[in-house]
């Protein structure tokens, strides 16, 4: 596994590609800081599109996959790009949550004394739900 950034991941392609810091905030993906006056008057003249040069970078990272490219989003707190994509083509994104088939709460890795398992986030509520993780083993 090689973690690289959308910048240093032109060119190159992957099996599975995992995009991180799609937030809405300050840090995220399109990063909401504004350059320095200085580094501004340094850097090409820029075309008048809103974070025209972070959505190049992140069309490049969703495209350097080969199967498939998973966005690690916050549910409450997207980033422009996300509801963009959200907003275009709900019916065609997958998303991933697993959910407890007795309460409805998410499921998590956990560990416990008789090692990892899968359990509700609904336990301290009484869901009792769980499911123990086995791993196959390779001839």
């Amino acid at each position: 596994m090689a973690f690289l950034s959308a910048h240093r991941s032109k060119g190159l392609q992957a099996d599975y590609v995992f995009i991180i810091n799609n937030k809405g905030k300050s840090y995220g993906f399109p990063s909401k800081i504004q350059n320095d006056e200085v580094v501004q008057l340094l850097l090409e003249e820029s075309d008048d599109y809103q974070y025209s040069e972070e959505r190049r970078l992140f069309y490049v990272a969703i495209t350097r996959t080969r199967k498939k490219a998973w966005l690690l989003v916050e549910k409450d707190n997207k980033s422009v790009f996300v509801q963009e994509l959200f907003s275009g083509f709900a019916k065609e994104l997958m998303t991933e949550r697993y959910t407890c088939p007795q309460c409805g709460g998410r499921i998590f890795k956990k560990k416990g004394a008789n090692g990892e398992f899968f359990g509700c986030s609904n336990y301290h509520k009484g869901c009792t739900y769980t499911k123990k993780i086995t791993v196959k083993k390779q001839a």
